[in-house]
């Protein structure tokens, strides 16, 4: 890009001797391993001057002017071409023949190791080795005061001390130790007579380098011990061998840093835990490869059970460093259950053992997790009447009561003798008799004083016994069963208890030791659901599509899977906003036992049209002034507010000029903050714009990025490329 300067700068120059020519010398700085060439157009001032010619050199461009038959103050407009492959680039100025006598120019001898470097010698550094280089510059002139200018930018690392302004000689000193192989640059100075204005105006010395850097340290290389082998084929015998090779220069060995949130603590709020997620995200850069972005053994917005579970984060770079970082999520329970019980009940003895008491009794518990007993408030001691020969059936739902059955009166009753019977059922056996008293509890150990008839002894007629009839006014009942049965029951069982009362435990055999179990949650055979990225259709996001995951289970054939979005309490049929959102899938089978996977819906507005002229798209170069304001024009399929810039956006990168590609230096150059402030949107061309200025955040001769990144498409970046070629 280019337009008519308004101010073009004015350089001075001396009036040349009769038949010669006087000459400026302008710098420019380029790519390492590129070249230039300078010549003469018609530009914005008008028509290339016949009196003018220009040559290169090294380190820019020298233009002469055969003004020897003009006046001082005569002007000549120039328009000087510096191209460099592809790409050129047009600067407009005005020489003026000056008042000043013509003085001497300063020269300056470049020595390096104690010998004298010619005008762009290559010079060879090694890897690791430390430089030193002298620029000596002298004037002829009397009271000359000397300033040395560097060209460009010196190489990372590197310094040079005593440029001036100083009197003649002024030595200035370029060292340098290079930590890095296959680098190629020129350093360059430029140096004039500040006393003398007509040194300013064209006799201005040069001097200058070109450093290559080598790698002297052979690698490291590792091999086997000798092998011999015997051939087994006609052409000889394939021997395999393992070899390694380290270079010291070549390696990464550097980890990415990996930054994890601090330890998390929070209280169990769902059955199975507590969802939690991680703020911040974790996050790694590294020093060769940038961000990364790592993987956490339990990714953000997973459940974690109580108690404490330790999250290790780990990022890996192209080199294969691997940097690690964890920290805790600790998940507790310290709610009591909430126990609810009847006040204390006396009732009368309703039958002869006693009576039947029916109540309630109610508790809660937000989490299954906990197996340690709760600490309760339970009724007060129950006192029933026994109301069977067995003594009583209490019940209550409550996790612990003192119960005591009393019956303290011995009955005196006549019976019959002993009964001795098989048990003829899986409980004993049933035995008939008549008495005129009987002991109706349980609770009683006292065998009565009774007469009863002779022992009986039958077998048993059915699995649970035998049914043994006969006549008695008393009689003390042993239901005899003594053969084992011989069955085979199921291992040993373990259950949570899932009431306040216990639990309900199934199995089928005649016998077992009953502890039993269902503590297993249901599983999700095809992992959770892939995240899903839509593309917005308003501001307001996007609708999306959920199917819940099948889950299977080892007791319960069909569980329940329920997603929701826990995030914004929103329903799935919601539209989703524009960013990330966490969906929660939960199977529950029917002893509540319950598992989760979440998986994210992202919705993003990424419809970037390019820029429209008149600035250009890559791999097209814009070419500006350092003082220019670009106006960025760009639609994004839509309106999508004014806070559309992420932070640190709009930005300039600094860049190699040959490629346009990886930045040169490692700051980005600083962004105005209210420069957003500035933003507009065309209702009627559907478009944003903005004025960006160039203004104090671009140097001549130098290449950018310009980067939009958008909140609305997080991650992308958008460019156009910048070479400042001007400073009006």
């Amino acid at each position: 890009m280019s337009s008519k300067p308004t101010n073009p700068a004015i350089t001075q120059i001396a009036k040349a001797a009769s038949g010669a020519s006087a000459s400026v010398f302008v710098p420019v700085s380029k790519a390492p391993g590129s070249t230039i060439s300078c010549s003469l157009v018609d530009g914005a001032l008008g028509s290339a001057f016949s009196e003018l010619s220009v040559a290169t050199e090294t380190g820019g461009c020298r233009v002469s002017w055969a003004n020897s038959g003009r006046n001082a103050q005569d002007k000549a407009p120039v328009t000087l071409r510096v191209t460099s492959g592809a790409i050129y680039t047009d600067t407009d100025f005005i020489l003026e023949i000056s008042n000043a006598a013509p003085g001497s120019p300063p020269t300056t001898v470049v020595t390096s190791n104690g010998q004298t470097v010619a005008q762009g010698t290559t010079l060879t550094f090694a890897v690791g080795n430390p430089y030193t280089v002298t620029f000596t510059s002298t004037d002829p002139d009397a009271g000359a005061l000397i300033t040395a200018q560097l060209v460009g930018v010196l190489p990372s690392g590197a310094t040079l001390t005593n440029v001036g302004p100083a009197g003649s000689p002024l030595v200035s000193t370029f060292t340098w130790t290079p930590t890095t192989p296959n680098q190629l640059g020129t350093v360059q100075l430029l140096v004039s007579d500040e006393t003398n204005k007509q040194d300013k105006a064209g006799n201005i010395g040069t001097a200058s380098f070109t450093v290559t850097i080598t790698d002297t340290t052979k690698p490291d290389v590792t091999v086997p011990s000798d092998i011999t082998a015997e051939a087994d084929t006609l052409g000889g015998r394939v021997v395999t061998f393992s070899s390694s090779s380290a270079d010291i220069t070549d390696a990464d060995t550097t980890k990415p840093d990996v930054t994890v949130p601090s330890d998390i603590t929070a209280e169990a709020d769902t059955l199975g835990g507590r969802v939690v997620n991680y703020t911040p995200l974790p996050s790694a850069t590294d020093i060769n490869d940038g961000a990364i972005t790592p993987s956490c053994s339990v990714a953000s917005g997973s459940k974690f059970a109580v108690g404490s579970t330790t999250v290790t984060c780990t990022a890996k770079d192209k080199a294969g460093n691997i940097g690690t970082a964890s920290f805790t999520v600790t998940i507790t329970d310290t709610t009591k259950p909430d126990v609810t019980v009847p006040s204390d009940i006396t009732a009368e003895a309703d039958t002869l053992g006693g009576r039947v008491v029916t109540f309630s009794s109610s508790s809660a518990d937000i989490t299954d997790a906990d197996t340690t007993k709760p600490d309760v408030t339970v009724p007060s001691d129950i006192t029933a009447e026994a109301d069977t020969l067995g003594g009583r059936v209490v019940t209550f739902s409550s996790s612990s009561a003192d119960i005591t059955d009393a019956d303290t009166t011995k009955p005196d009753v006549t019976v019959p003798s002993d009964i001795t019977a098989e048990a003829d059922t899986l409980g004993g056996r049933v035995v008939t008799f008549s008495s005129s008293s009987a002991d109706i509890t349980d609770a009683d150990t006292t065998k009565p004083d009774v007469t009863v008839p002779s022992d009986i002894t039958a077998e048993a007629d059915t699995l649970g016994g035998r049914v043994v009839t006969f006549s008695s006014s008393s009689a003390d009942i042993t239901d005899a069963d003594t053969t084992k049965p011989d069955v085979t029951v199921p291992s040993d069982i373990t259950a949570e208890a899932d009431t306040l009362g216990g639990r309900v435990v199934t199995f089928s055999s005649s016998s077992a030791d009953i502890t039993d179990a269902d503590v297993t949650p249901p599983t999700f055979p095809n992992g959770p659901p892939a995240d899903i990225t839509l593309e917005a259709l308003s501001a307001a996001g996007a609708p999306a599509t959920i199917t819940a995951p099948a889950a299977a289970d080892t007791e319960d054939a069909a569980p329940a899977v329920v997603c929701e979005r826990k995030d914004d309490g929103k329903a799935l049929t919601d539209l989703f906003p524009l960013g990330a959102t966490v969906v929660t899938c939960t199977a529950t089978d029917r002893n509540n036992n319950a598992a989760s996977v979440t998986f994210m819906v992202t919705v993003a507005a990424c419809a970037f049209g390019g820029f429209r002229p008149p600035v250009e798209n890559p791999a097209q170069v814009n070419l500006v002034s350092t003082q220019q304001n670009l106006p960025l024009k760009w639609s994004m399929g839509g309106y999508w507010g004014m806070n559309i810039f992420a932070p640190g956006y709009p930005r300039l990168v600094a860049v190699n000029c040959g490629t346009f590609a990886d930045p040169d230096v490692p700051t980005d150059v600083p962004t105005d903050a209210t420069v957003t402030n500035a933003l507009k949107y065309d209702t009627t061309e559907g478009r944003y714009m903005l004025g960006y200025s160039l203004k104090g955040r671009t140097v001549i001769n130098t290449c950018y990025q310009l980067q939009l990144q958008f909140t609305t498409c997080p991650g992308r970046t958008f460019l156009a490329l910048v070479q400042a070629v001007r400073n009006k």
